[in-house]
């Protein structure tokens, strides 16, 4: 199968960790919106996250990891472009305040086993005839 994704080279795995960290957790998804972005502009996560990431696009594409430029809007086109590569999925809704409007995002988590949980044994019933 080809990779239609020519932007990354390949799949982050730090991204859900960032979104964890970064947003609101609520039930197996994370919320994502302008106050994220602010509080991690101002704490310096998301200009971290931006210098992990840079190994991981292509040449062509690093300008959409290049901090010195970044708005909301370019962050959240980040967000979206790894959630593609990793197979995350996510949805939008426009919010509007005092007639502006702010698009916030829930990108739902992958699902993992708990460590130390039994795992499911399946049992086939096998009859032999001789």
């Amino acid at each position: 199968m080809v990779d239609k994704n020519q932007t990354l080279k390949s799949p982050i795995d730090f991204f859900t960790d960032f979104l964890e960290k970064l947003g609101t957790l609520e039930k197996g998804t994370v919320l994502v919106n302008i106050n994220h972005y602010k509080r991690g502009i101002y704490n310096g996560s998301i200009q971290e996250f931006f210098e992990r990431m840079y190994p991981f696009y292509y040449d062509s594409k690093k300008h959409y990891v290049d901090f010195g430029k970044v708005t909301y809007s370019k962050f959240i086109t980040v967000l979206r472009q790894i959630s593609h590569k990793n197979q995350v999925a996510y949805e939008y809704k426009i919010k509007y305040n005092h007639s502006k409007h702010y698009i916030e995002y829930t990108f739902t988590l992958p699902t993992t086993e708990p460590t130390g949980s039994i795992p499911k044994i399946e049992y086939v019933e096998k009859h032999e005839i001789d």
